[in-house]
């Protein structure tokens, strides 16, 4: 290994269409990480945007692949054999919809559960030993009733192409 550094990646789609969509919620949260590092993204030939820093005291690099999730698998593997790195040291942000809205849940390695996106990653790597931060996405339209729409505001859409306004949990009614 060349050195410590963990390569930390968030998944998403290009261009303004997909800016606030749940598909988008790992580079999301990457610009933040990056906020807090004090760094900017920079343009690599791995075919990512790039920021380097540390978080609590570990060097990182913080990838945004410059491709739509589905074939982020490329330019992850291009990123690590940049590096000269292990997938063991990769933690992929993404969105889960196995996960309540704003719930995040970390795993080592499994399945890809039907993401797309982690599917391109495992089979470039050739391995699904990698780590995952699953963010929820997921809004059940059966915890809203009568009483929590009576603003006049339509329920939250939910499925898989819905937009999420903000990152932040809906606050339940309270009488």
């Amino acid at each position: 290994m060349a050195d410590d550094r963990w390569i930390i990646v968030g998944l998403g789609n290009p261009g303004p269409e997909y800016a606030g969509t749940r598909h988008n919620v790992g580079q999301m949260v990457l610009a933040l990480l990056a906020e807090r590092m004090g760094a900017r993204f920079k343009a690599n030939r791995t075919r990512n945007d790039i920021a380097e820093g540390r978080l609590a005291g570990q060097l990182a690099t913080l990838a945004r692949p410059q491709s739509y999730m589905n074939l982020s698998g490329g330019p992850v593997s291009a990123l690590l054999g940049f590096y000269k790195l292990s997938p063991e040291r990769t933690v992929v942000l993404h969105d889960e919809l196995d996960v309540p809205f704003g719930g995040v849940r970390l795993k080592l390695g499994g399945g890809d559960n039907g993401h797309n996106g982690l599917r391109s990653i495992s089979t470039s790597l050739g391995t699904r030993d990698y780590y995952r931060v699953r963010f929820g996405s997921a809004v059940r339209r059966a915890a809203w009733t009568p009483r929590t729409s009576c603003s006049g505001t339509s329920p939250p859409a939910s499925g898989r192409n819905s937009r999420s306004p903000s990152i932040a949990a809906p606050t339940p009614w309270r009488p």
